[in-house]
Order: C-alpha cells, then structure tokens, then sequence
C-alpha cells in the first residue's frame, strides 16, 4: 500500500535497508578489487603477449634466408630507373625504402651495387 510504514514496519524496514546498503558496499568494494586484479592481469598479457611477438620475430624464415636470395627479391621488386619515369626523387621504388625495413636488410641493400 501506500500508506506510511507504522512504527514496527519502520524498524524492520530500516533494518533491512542499513542490511542492503552493507551487502552493496560490499558488492562495490569486490568489483573495485576485481576491476584492478583484471588491470593488472591485462597488463602483464600485454607484455607477455609483445615477449611473443618479439620471440616470434627471431624465428621468422627470413632472418634465415641468404642474402643472396634477399638481393634477387630486391631486385625483382624494385622498378628500374626507367620504369619510375626518371624521378630520382620519387623515394618510394628505391633502395632506402628497404634499407629502413632493417638494419641487416639495410647491410644488404647498401652493399649491393646493382640496386643504386
């Protein structure tokens, strides 16, 4: 109904509402300890997950490959002067594109005449 609690309705109802608002802190209190668990679990994947990605990269095939096979891609992919209609500086078909990818891929390009 909604006629006002009588005297013995009002304790129990208060009683009850002090009851909810315990159980609601301590609801909130174990969410805030499990959003910073879940913080810190997401950080510490966030690592292992660049370690990963990082231990993946040393076993890529192409740290493997001989640089030989390394020049032919480069040539095969690179257009020839004539190709780029002459421009010297359109930097994009050129060799410092691949010297950046790397620092072996730049030994490689840079020590190979016929790319320059």
């Amino acid at each position: 109904s909604n006629d006002p609690p009588q005297s013995a309705e009002l304790a129990f109802i208060q009683t009850v509402a002090l009851d909810t608002a315990a159980r609601l802190t301590c609801f909130d209190d174990e969410i805030s300890r499990l959003r910073q668990r879940l913080d810190y679990l997401e950080s510490q994947r966030a690592q292992l997950s660049q370690y990963s990605h990082q231990n993946a990269a040393i076993l890529s095939p192409l740290r493997r490959m001989p640089p030989e096979v390394v020049v032919q891609i480069f040539l095969r992919t690179l257009p020839s002067f004539y190709e780029s209609n002459g421009d010297a500086s359109d930097a994009r078909g050129s060799p410092w594109t691949l010297a950046q990818v790397s620092g072996r891929w730049r030994e490689i390009s840079l020590s190979t005449a016929s790319l320059w």
